[in-house]
């Protein structure tokens, strides 16, 4: 009888081990790229004149730029990564603008553009990760 005491507590001690491992690795979106977004929760990045942006984690980043009338900003996705194990995984981002101009339906690998003839800013966000006013959002501000 001894030995299946011993044999229960093996394997409770296994099970255990295993919970313990495998903790906090597949908790969704919030862990995904946090490496990579410089201490960005999906607001604001800062300013830049880059018209480049690039979609990952959960920033668009540059998530705020000023450009010149005439220029076309490019969005490209990187939004899949190593899952820890050997595989990969990848999160789907969508690019809705806030004034109801055409954008992107949610996808975790693309390139958009869009030319900006009129000066003005041009707010957008993840429809999955963000809205308006707060999470995953940018500006695109014209001269």
């Amino acid at each position: 009888m001894r030995s299946t005491s011993n044999g229960k507590n093996l394997l409770l001690g296994l099970a255990a081990a295993a919970l313990v491992a495998c903790g906090g690795g597949g908790g969704g979106p919030t862990g995904t790229n946090n490496a990579n977004n410089n201490g960005n929760t999906g607001g604001n990045t800062g300013g830049s004149t880059s018209a480049d942006i690039t979609v990952s984690g959960l920033n668009f980043t540059p998530s705020a730029t000023t450009i010149p009338k005439g220029t076309a900003v490019n969005w490209s996705w990187n939004s899949c990564g190593s899952d820890g194990y050997g595989g990969q995984t990848c999160v789907d981002h969508s690019l809705v603008w806030d004034d109801g101009s055409p954008g992107l339906a949610a996808t975790s690998s693309a390139s958009y553009q869009r030319t900006f003839a009129a000066a003005g800013t041009y707010s957008y966000h993840c429809a999955i990760h963000g809205t308006t006013t707060t999470g995953m959002r940018g500006t695109v501000t014209v001269q």
